[in-house]
């Protein structure tokens, strides 16, 4: 079940309260960008987003401006992916000059697409100007204090390392590298791919430095986290080393909630840390301001069996990822959506561990014989509807 991208989710939502006018471009138009990209059919979206670019910039309706940056922001990422970084980078760039014309300059917005402009500008060995986007990218973060362990923050600081080390100032690199570094752990933990990935660069940079002991020595460091790793080693946030008593004290480890959240949905139940993750996921649900979770009397039919009890964590987990990467603090029918598609994803994965449950199967079937009517049935059963 393939869930369409939350920011063009975001976008034809928008889009289908607009009063339609000549210059503005349809949801029909809009979707068929949208499966041009998901399709990796990069020259049709670029020649379709365009084509829309064109009719927004002709548009008075208040919404066009936001709706133009988002598509440009993915015909950037569709030059990038067809190995034209030069024409990606003037694509994010003449995005960052319309959100500044916007008055929008100093937002996150405009961060993410500095630093899209920096990465292409440096593939395209354009690295003054590379580094110059990512740095301005860079100023712009840190005025957001709940930004500082995100992935923007990480990948901002990467991209910047990139730059330095491409012009050739490696210990500027390994600064900027090390603080990546630090982010990702809290995002993702020593004992992840990510983390061990982004550790082989931190090497290099060093021995291009001709620092080669510390080379050697992360390299050393590596191998042992290598092995950790190998063996099942992880290190997933602890609730029982955590005050989450408190909304601010949640808030302060949304990024370790979210971890435990991606943990749940991409292991199986009978995996190592599921049950700490879960502990942890529920601790923080209760006392955080930052996500509303709401159970129909459906689905609390549903948890209340022993078969069906563990795929509440799926359906939490779900909530949890779409609250975070949304900013949305209450319960909507976006999330529950969201929430159901990541369950049923879940228990199709697990179904061989706990045995069907007739509920589950009700939506399972419904899919597979007509996609429209599944969503029809998850919009029907939302909790909240009045």
């Amino acid at each position: 079940m393939r869930k369409i991208i939350i920011t063009f989710l975001a976008v034809l939502q928008a889009f289908s309260v607009m009063a339609q006018t000549d210059s503005m471009p349809s949801d029909a138009e809009l979707g068929n960008f949208l499966a041009a990209y998901n399709d990796e059919a990069y020259s049709k979206a670029i020649a379709l987003g365009n084509s829309i670019s064109e009719r927004l910039s002709k548009s008075n309706n208040p919404y066009a401006d936001s709706v133009y940056n988002v598509v440009q922001l993915y015909i950037g990422k569709s030059y990038f992916r067809l190995e034209k970084p030069l024409e990606a980078a003037r694509t994010a760039y003449n995005a960052v000059k319309k959100l500044r014309e916007m008055g929008v300059g100093e937002s996150m917005q405009c961060s993410i697409m500095l630093d899209n402009a920096g990465m292409y500008y440096t593939s395209a060995e354009k690295v003054d100007s590379g580094l110059q986007c990512s740095l301005e990218a860079l100023q712009i973060i840190n005025r957001y204090p709940d930004k500082a362990v995100t992935t923007d923050m990480q990948s901002t600081l990467m991209h910047i390392a990139e730059s330095y080390y491409y012009a050739g100032k490696y210990q500027e690199a390994i600064i900027y590298e090390i603080r990546a570094l630090s982010v990702l752990e809290k995002l993702n933990g020593r004992y992840s791919k990510e983390y061990m990935d982004e550790m082989q660069y931190l090497t290099e940079y060093y021995r291009k430095a001709g620092q080669e002991k510390k080379a050697s020595d992360n390299e050393a460091e590596l191998q042992k986290i290598q092995d950790g790793y190998d063996d099942g080693q992880r290190d997933l946030p602890d609730a029982d080393l955590r005050d989450l008593s408190s909304a601010a004290e949640c808030h302060r480890y949304n990024y370790e909630a979210y971890r435990c959240a991606d943990y749940l949905l991409s292991h199986r139940l009978t995996s190592a840390y599921f049950s700490q993750c879960f502990k942890y996921l529920l601790m923080w649900s209760v006392a955080s301001s930052d996500i509303t979770v709401s159970i129909g009397e459906n689905e609390a039919k549903n948890f209340s069996s022993d078969k069906s009890k563990p795929y509440f964590a799926a359906y939490l987990a779900g909530c949890t990822k779409y609250a975070l990467e949304n900013n949305e603090k209450t319960f909507t029918p976006e999330m529950f959506n969201n929430a159901m598609i990541d369950m049923l994803n879940f228990y199709l994965g697990n179904r061989d561990l706990t045995g069907e449950v007739k509920y589950l199967e009700k939506y399972i079937n419904v899919y597979n014989k007509d996609k429209n009517k599944f969503y029809e049935m998850i919009e029907k059963n939302f909790p909240n509807k009045k």
